[in-house]
This record gives C-alpha cells, sequence and structure tokens, in this order.
C-alpha cells in the first residue's frame, strides 16, 4: 500500500516526505493484516539507517530506491529458483518471521559460545598456555 501511494505520489509529481518513506521500514504501528511485498535490496546500502539515507538521497530519492527495488524484484524473478521466490505476506506473517530468524540467531551465537568454550579448554592436556608472540625489535 505505501508502495503504491509512493508510486502514484512520484508520478504525479508530488513532494515526498520523510514519513512516507520511514514508513517503508516502520516495525511499529502497522497493521497487522498490511501486505508487506518483497523487493530485491540488493544494490542498496545503508539500509540499517533510514536516516542517514533519507539525509543521503532525500525522502524521494529513498521512494526511488525502493520502487526501482520492487520493479528489479518483478522483473527477475523468473531467475529465481520458485522455492527461493519471496512472497508477499501480511506484515504480522512478517514479524513473525522476523522474530524467529532472531531466535535462530541467538541460538547460533550461543552454539558458537559454547564451541569456542570447548575449544579453550580442549588446548593443550596440560594446563600450560602457549607464551604469546614477541614482538620484534625495530
Amino acid at each position: 500500500k505505501i508502495l503504491k501511494e509512493l508510486r502514484d505520489s512520484i508520478k504525479a509529481g508530488k513532494e515526498i516526505a520523510k514519513e512516507a518513506v520511514d514508513a517503508l521500514t516502520a516495525e511499529k504501528d502497522v497493521d497487522p493484516e498490511e501486505m508487506m511485498v518483497p523487493v530485491d535490496m540488493e544494490e542498496m546500502e545503508d539500509l540499517d539507517d533510514m536516516d542517514a539515507l533519507v539525509e543521503k538521497l532525500g525522502a524521494k530519492g529513498v521512494a526511488e530506491v525502493f520502487l526501482k527495488a520492487q520493479d528489479r524484484l518483478a522483473a527477475n524473478k523468473d531467475k529465481i529458483p520458485e522455492d527461493s521466490l519471496p512472497l508477499p505476506m501480511t506484515a504480522k506473517e512478517w514479524k513473525e518471521l522476523a522474530e524467529q530468524a532472531e531466535l535462530e540467531d541467538m541460538e547460533e551465537e550461543s552454539l558458537e559460545d559454547e564451541e569456542e568454550e570447548e575449544d579453550v579448554d580442549e588446548d593443550d592436556g596440560d594446563g600450560a598456555a602457549e607464551p604469546a608472540a614477541k614482538k620484534a625489535k625495530t
């Protein structure tokens, strides 16, 4: 809905407000039934910092980047394997997936930490630590 409104506003030559592009990545205050459409953000950088992006490109520039990303996905979806093709989903479904991915990341980090601790414990059976390498005198 937001992308469609932005596309219509740009076509009509209207001013794009920062709030409109902020709504593209907003996680709060989103109607759970709002449809989220996939976009191809491969060429996008600094997506984590929307304020910096708006400062760099302007609200209209950011809107145009998102619209191009939507168009790029539509143009290339035939090249993406069907089982990997992202599909539209509701905001509720998206949030659930994001929470699940976050939990999986946390579990993965926990496992990595445990493996590192095991590696440290198994380094040397005699308990003697290897001396640190000395720096060469210059």
